[in-house]
């Protein structure tokens, strides 16, 4: 028989071993019991505040509050694009096709050409606009609304690269508003150009931004930037520009156009020393601005004030 008894002496341990009349010590053996190994493995995870799936390290003995695992990044995608809320939209309800506006347009320019010859230019006319169809710039829906012209719009344009100031006319087109952007997005006029004889253009303007903000808030800051193509080449000159801008809404402010008065936000759109305003109405599902000036397209500013706005039966 083996009796094993754990003793303490000073500061060392033994063993007394009793076998019948004999007696040895020994040190103490300590025996470690190996852990069990982890069952881990690497999953496609996300939570309440993830804004896309990681691969992550994931074991059984580890705890894990509010975290969703997936085998494949495919099903935690799915899983993440069905927890994202609806985008926004700035309208209460959809605006309906034939929805249309008008707007007195203002034009002024007091300027000199590059020869010395003085351009003045003064003119109003009546800007007449219908949405015919929804359309998409750049991967942003909008409202594509055909522009009518009633009055003398002539405008005049300095082209930099060639030093150039030329009159043009300005008939008629299309815009495209946006419907989450708070923006006019796609801009197509129709001129005749009193430049080499004359001719027909049609110039477009797109605007192309990463996000628009779908609710205006004082504050609000973002950037986009403009493609310009005149419509014509002569020899090796395109008339092309590309610009870039920053928005931001300054504050809010009590305007009052023909239609009525309206509690705006006040948009200010930079691009060196030019700066474009917008009125936006807060109270009202308008998809155009009450007011806006533009003071960058052409010479001199154009201030566009709403004077109707009739949704359709």
């Amino acid at each position: 028989m083996v009796l094993l008894l754990s003793i303490a002496c000073g500061s060392k341990d033994k063993t007394t071993e009793t076998k019948g009349a004999e007696e040895t010590v020994s040190p103490t053996e300590t025996v470690t019991t190996p852990s069990p190994t982890p069952n881990c493995e690497t999953l496609y995870w996300l939570d309440d505040s993830s804004q896309e799936c990681a691969p992550k390290e994931f074991c059984e003995s580890d705890d894990y509050i509010g975290v969703q695992t997936f085998e494949t990044l495919a099903e935690c995608e799915q899983t993440l694009a069905d927890l994202k809320p609806a985008p926004k939209t700035r309208f209460a309800e959809e605006p309906a096709i034939g929805t249309s506006w008008a707007y007195e347009t203002k034009y002024d320019v007091e300027a000199t050409k590059s020869d010395g010859t003085p351009i003045s230019e003064h003119n109003i006319t009546i800007w007449d606009i219908t949405v015919t169809k929804k359309d998409a710039v750049e991967g942003a829906d909008c409202y594509t609304a055909v522009l009518d012209i009633e009055g003398d719009s002539t405008r005049w344009y300095y082209y930099a690269p060639m030093e150039m100031s030329i009159e043009v006319l300005l008939s008629g087109g299309d815009n495209c508003w946006g419907i989450a952007a708070h923006d006019l997005l796609r801009e197509t006029s129709e001129f005749f150009v009193d430049f080499l004889g004359g001719w027909n253009l049609e110039v477009s303007r797109i605007t192309i931004a990463d996000e628009h903000p779908a609710q205006l808030s004082v504050g609000n800051i973002w950037h986009y930037r403009t493609l310009i193509d005149l419509g014509m080449d002569i020899g090796a000159v395109t008339f092309t520009e590309e610009t870039d801008w920053t928005a931001e809404v300054v504050g809010t402010e009590e305007i009052t156009v023909p239609l009525g008065t309206f509690d705006c936000y006040r948009v200010e759109a930079r691009t060196g020393d030019a700066v474009n305003y917008f009125w936006w109405a807060i109270d009202e599902d308008f998809i155009c601005p009450v007011k806006y000036t533009m003071c960058y397209t052409f010479m001199g500013e154009q201030v566009n004030e709403l004077i109707s706005y009739t949704i359709p039966e």
